[in-house]
């Protein structure tokens, strides 16, 4: 390729800019192709160091013919001893003749010659002084002379790689501080509801203990009307003090994985209340993709859970609705650890608009003629201190998903 066509594919490289969490993966991709199609070869890979250095694991590998991503199996420095060692001695590896050169013809019999390789590229990526990878030029087909114009561009692709890592590492750091912030926010809110909690439960329960009493002497009456009307005090009693309970519970401060319960016995344990609760509004479906599922919550919070979920999908549902429940293991897209499990409780309702799902986790916050506000709130803490996370999904007409995720026991 002619100097200004390094030039241009340079400035393309430049330019990009990607935030976020898969800011890696799209500079990686992004870099990958650039390469391949300045170059002309048709492999271009980014291979990243093992955490002691004793291996090269395949991230990223774009095939220009069809213009598409895979991945390889590692290498091993034990078995390819001169390639390693120049890795971490060369600025770059031109290999003209790839299968007989000193340095990459141990790689000859167990990958160029399967791969059809004949020619290689390779820059390593440095950062703060140490190599982490390389970006691996493969080319196939008649030998290919290494010009120094082409090992100057695969070097800066290299550099510019170190960059994209450097500037990925960087968000993350920034949004795991975010997210820590964020955290210390809503756990001096939580406390500060849950002082309140407790004191306005107990009030309430002495006042209720006292008109139950007084409804109770008078229930007898020999007017209809009195009678009746002191029925009515005593159901509304009924259900002031369920939602005092309900007070309670989300101002109680349980140890985090207090006790441990296998969460797909559990569910399965439930099914028979979760179909009866949405019987005649919606079918309920539940798909445990793995094996063992024990987490650190109480039975009775993991019960509660599923019941409110299941019981806002319900208000949502529409004729033929649908509430899903998918039991997993964690996915790169998830964003936690694996030493969690999630679960998803999706339907095919009304869905929320934006506005409502701002603030349906707030408690008291409810868009239902009848309801507390305080069902999400409880779900939420329940999650929270067992250690998990909780994220909702929903637009207007398009269902709603739910995703959290529990930490599993040791």
């Amino acid at each position: 390729m002619a100097r200004a066509g390094y030039e241009t594919a340079r400035l393309r490289l430049a330019r990009f800019r990607a935030e976020g969490a898969q800011a890696r993966q799209l500079g990686a991709r992004n870099a990958l192709q650039i390469s391949a199609v300045a170059l002309g070869v048709e492999r271009v890979g980014v291979w990243m160091f093992d955490s002691r250095a004793t291996r090269i694991e395949c991230v990223q590998l774009f095939e220009l013919s069809t213009r598409s991503f895979r991945t390889s199996p590692p290498l091993h420095g034990r078995e390819f001893p001169r390639y390693f060692a120049a890795l971490r001695e060369r600025r770059a590896i031109a290999a003209d003749l790839a299968q007989s050169d000193p340095i990459t013809a141990e790689l000859a019999a167990s990958y160029l010659v399967p791969n059809g390789i004949t020619s290689m590229l390779d820059a390593p990526i440095i950062r703060e002084g140490n190599v982490v990878g390389v970006v691996c030029h493969e080319h196939v087909g008649e030998p290919r002379v290494w010009m120094q114009k082409d090992i100057d561009f695969a070097s800066t692709v290299a550099d510019m790689l170190a960059l994209v890592l450097e500037q990925a590492d960087r968000l993350t750091l920034e949004a795991s501080l975010g997210a820590h912030a964020e955290e210390a926010l809503e756990s001096q809110k939580t406390e500060a509801l849950q002082r309140m909690a407790r004191a306005v439960a107990h009030d309430i329960n002495n006042v209720l203990t006292s008109l139950s009493l007084a409804s109770a002497q008078i229930s007898e009456h020999p007017d209809p009307k009195v009678e009746n009307a002191a029925r009515d005090i005593v159901e509304s009693s009924r259900t002031i003090s369920r939602l005092s309970r309900q007070l309670v519970e989300l101002g109680k401060q349980r140890g985090a994985g207090a006790t441990e319960t296998d969460l797909i016995r559990s569910l399965e344990g439930q099914k028979a209340t979760l179909g009866a609760l949405l019987a005649g509004r919606g079918e309920l479906l539940v798909e445990p993709r793995m094996g063992a599922a024990v987490v650190r919550m109480e039975p009775n919070e993991l019960e509660q859970i599923f019941l409110n979920l299941c019981a806002n999908a319900r208000d949502a549902l529409g004729d033929g609705g649908e509430v899903r429940i998918v039991v997993r293991e964690p996915t790169s897209e998830d964003w936690v650890s694996h030493d969690q499990l999630v679960v998803e409780v999706v339907d095919n309702g009304a869905g929320m608009d934006e506005e409502t799902r701002t603030h349906v986790l707030e408690p008291y916050f409810t868009t239902k003629a009848n309801g507390t506000g305080l069902g999400l709130a409880l779900v939420q803490s329940s999650i929270l201190r067992a250690g998990g996370t909780l994220q909702i999904e929903s637009e207007r007409g398009r269902g709603t998903r739910v995703v959290f995720s529990l930490p599993r026991a040791a």
